[in-house]
C-alpha cells in the first residue's frame, strides 16, 4: 500500500480548490486508508474507484460552498492521480454509478498495471 506521506499531488489548475477547506477534506478523504481499500476493491469488482468512496465524499460535498462542478472535476483529478500512484491506469471506459442522490452519475474505469 502507498505511503500517504510520499503521495505527491500535482494541483495544476486546481490550486484554487486545494487551498480551501473542502479541497483539503476531499483530498484527505480520498487518500484515507478506508477509501483506499474501498476504491481498490471497487476496481477489483469491475466498478469505477469513485464507487468505493462516493458515500463519504457525497457527505463532504453537500456542505461545500464552491461550485459543485468544480469540486466534481477536482475529485476526478485527485482519484486519477492517486489510483495511478497505486499502480492502476485508466481503461478509457466509463460506467454509470447506480446510486441515487450522488454528485456523480458515472465514473472512469481503472485496471491494475501488470508488473
Amino acid at each position: 500500500m502507498i505511503d500517504k506521506n510520499t503521495f505527491y499531488f500535482v494541483p495544476n489548475s486546481f490550486i484554487d480548490v486545494i487551498k480551501t477547506d473542502i479541497g483539503d477534506r476531499v483530498m484527505r478523504t480520498i487518500i484515507s486508508n478506508q477509501s483506499t481499500e474501498r476504491m481498490t476493491l471497487a476496481v477489483e469488482l469491475g466498478l469505477p474507484p469513485i464507487a468505493g468512496c462516493i458515500g463519504v465524499l457525497n457527505a463532504e460535498i453537500e456542505e461545500q460552498e464552491l461550485s459543485k462542478l468544480r469540486i466534481k472535476q477536482f475529485v476526478g483529478y485527485v482519484i486519477k492521480q492517486y489510483m495511478e500512484s497505486l499502480g492502476y491506469r485508466e481503461t478509457g471506459k466509463t460506467q454509470k454509478i447506480k446510486l441515487k442522490n450522488t454528485f456523480v452519475k458515472k465514473g472512469v474505469m481503472f485496471e491494475r498495471i501488470e508488473k
